[in-house]
């Protein structure tokens, strides 16, 4: 019998990038290198995407040093529609525009990311605009960090496991 799962799947998704100077990676590593099945370590987990980017679930703090001051992506989750075309733009070319379309539709928040206010960014048609994303986005960050988050925030906004629809 599988325990339900240790997280709240409606929390809200908040993503660090797996390059963020704020993850405690030698605690991490070492941890992961002493377990005999690394994959139940709780930051592999979230990687992963086993705990849909809850921040709050399974201790993840005690392994982000805070003072590093994160960059924290605050996102909502694809509607079954926006999930669906992303799924299609996948099957049509590339990952890269199903994941830069999510990040356009679903990016709410970015918190500790010098020069990036979205709070005063104009959308269009509901999305981040190609504005924003050229001059102000990538010559800040990159492109790959847009592809990882639209690949989490894709991740976190699939189906139901078995496990989460009994709980």
């Amino acid at each position: 019998m599988s325990l339900p799962p240790q997280y709240n799947s409606d929390a809200a998704i908040v993503y660090i990038s797996k390059g963020d100077l704020s993850w405690k990676m030698d605690v991490i590593n070492k941890e992961m290198d002493e377990m005999e099945n690394s994959a139940t370590h709780p930051v592999f987990k979230y990687f992963m995407g086993a705990t849909r980017y809850d921040i709050g679930a399974e201790d993840l703090a005690e392994y982000i040093d805070a003072s590093e001051n994160p960059v924290k992506f605050i996102v909502r989750r694809l509607t079954i529609v926006e999930l669906e075309n992303c799924r299609a733009l996948s099957i049509a070319g590339t990952l890269d525009a199903p994941r830069r379309e999510a990040f356009r539709l679903c990016v709410k928040q970015i918190e500790n990311l010098p020069g990036i206010d979205l709070d005063n960014e104009q959308r269009v048609a509901g999305r981040l605009s190609d504005k924003f994303i050229e001059q102000k986005f990538r010559p800040v960050a990159g492109k790959d960090l847009m592809y990882e988050v639209g690949g989490a925030i894709i991740t976190a906004s699939g189906d139901l496991t078995a496990e989460e629809k009994k709980s």
